[in-house]
């Protein structure tokens, strides 16, 4: 599977789960390496599979993603 896609995936999993899913989020249930799951993240969006938005909480920025049904 390619790895875009499997991140999809889980991303999808982890909504259905009740999870508020995060760039951070993925990358420990993925095993991967944040930067990774950014870039897949941006592809995602070019394709208008995911909508990712920024929030800051305590100070620190965090990439949000919401998936398309």
């Amino acid at each position: 599977m390619e790895r875009k896609h499997e991140l999809l995936q889980a991303s999808k999993n982890l909504i259905q789960e009740g999870e508020k899913i995060s760039a951070r989020k993925l990358s420990q249930e993925l095993d991967w390496i944040e930067e990774d799951v950014h870039r897949c993240l941006n592809a995602l969006e070019k394709e208008g599979l995911v909508e990712t938005r920024s929030k800051e909480i305590l100070g620190r920025k965090i990439r949000m993603i919401s998936v398309f049904r």
